[in-house]
């Protein structure tokens, strides 16, 4: 219960406070950033676990209060021992948990890791190597395959001609081969 004083303090203490808002020399806490609000909450826990502090330390100097009523029951100071002992288990038991929830959670992380170094792996093999060597070779097996088609085409027409006519034909086959590939002149 405030005393007449006590309550002139509070009041004059909340006017100074919106006076000071009012001005900007203090901020309300919804004003603030994230991580002032934090250090300001943080502030508020510890002032009143030491207000808590002062007060358990305050009642236990003093001595209790004569009971009204001598029949009535006394409440039960602190926890009982079974409390205790099953509060220190079940926190026991969660710090177990919470340990091989982490070191699940790190093999996991590392089966992904290989799993996506292996499967990077198996599309570097399989990819083919796109160098200039590669793609000159690849054209030159094509060209030379469409060239030795040509000639077999054409050995095939040549059949039907005259000698004469055979032998222009197949030296029209071989310049055409010649001038796609070059260094298989006949010289």
């Amino acid at each position: 219960m405030q005393t007449q004083r006590e309550g002139k303090i509070i009041e004059s203490e909340r006017e100074r406070w919106k006076r000071d808002t009012e001005a900007g020399k203090k901020k309300k806490i919804s004003n603030l950033g994230d991580r002032a609000k934090q250090h300001k909450r943080e502030m508020w826990r510890d002032a009143k676990k030491r207000q808590k502090n002062r007060e358990a330390l305050r009642n236990s100097d003093t001595p209790p209060q004569s009971p009204d009523n001598q029949n009535a029951e006394q409440p039960r100071s602190g926890s009982s021992r079974q409390h205790l002992e099953g509060k220190k288990q079940s926190r026991r038991a969660r710090y177990k948990l919470h340990k091989e929830i982490a070191q699940l959670q790190h093999a996991l992380t590392k089966e992904r890791k290989l799993k996506e170094k292996y499967k990077k792996r198996l599309q570097r093999s399989v990819k083919q190597n796109e160098s200039p060597r590669s793609k000159v070779r690849e054209l030159y097996e094509a060209e030379q395959g469409r060239v030795l088609w040509e000639l077999n085409e054409a050995t095939g027409a040549i059949a039907q001609h005259t000698p004469h006519e055979q032998r222009n034909f197949y030296y029209a086959a071989v310049a055409s081969a010649t001038s796609a590939f070059p260094f298989m002149s006949m010289r």
